[in-house]
């Protein structure tokens, strides 16, 4: 399960480490990891670190910064503004959720969680299209060289998707694979009667 990667983003130093406190402290979100940066690095640290979440002073996070930081990220990027007064709705719709300066840490935490990716749809997104054809093939019964060929890589290439795959699924068998498999459509119950 990955943990939430938040980065913070504020003019104020005082206000960065003051969030970054609030959200480190909060028993809600456990584990996460929160980077502070500044507007200038924001869109670099949002692509090298993965953010899942980027919290940030509404008047940085205008529309042009919201949508450089979202093609940054590496998958879907939810951005929380730090409000210090009331925004107009046309400047909050830019945001996936608004949190006030005077909200209490109780508050900021839980609409920062409401922000986190789902641990199980986030695993479901990770596996690569790569990785599912070997699923796929291990579900029909082939051998990792069979399936190395059939995909045109080396047995070793397999045997790394297949490391990858149990890690990201926390499956670690044929059967339980086969499970997976069939509840998320990568094949259908009839192309594998024969091998279950």
């Amino acid at each position: 399960m990955k943990t939430p990667v938040i980065v913070t983003l504020s003019s104020s130093p005082v206000v960065a480490e003051g969030l970054a406190s609030v959200i480190r402290a909060a028993s809600t979100i456990p584990g996460a990891t929160v980077i502070e940066t500044d507007e200038e690095n924001a869109v670099k640290t949002v692509a090298e670190r993965r953010a899942d979440i980027v919290v940030g002073d509404n008047w940085i996070l205008g529309p042009e910064m919201v949508a450089a930081l979202r093609d940054a990220a590496e998958g879907e990027l939810a951005v929380v503004a730090l409000t210090w007064s009331m925004l107009p709705e046309q400047t909050a719709s830019v945001f996936d959720a608004t949190i006030s300066i005077f909200d209490t840490p109780a508050k900021i935490a839980a609409v920062i969680e409401k922000c986190c990716p789902n641990p199980d749809e986030e695993s479901r997104k990770e596996l690569s299209p790569r990785e599912k054809d070997v699923i796929i093939g291990v579900v029909k019964g082939l051998s990792n060289k069979e399936i190395a060929d059939s995909l045109n890589v080396s047995t070793h290439t397999v045997m790394t998707h297949r490391r990858n795959i149990a890690a990201k699924l926390q499956i670690h068998s044929p059967a339980g694979l086969t499970i997976y498999a069939i509840v998320s459509h990568l094949v259908n119950l009839d192309e594998v009667k024969d091998t279950i």
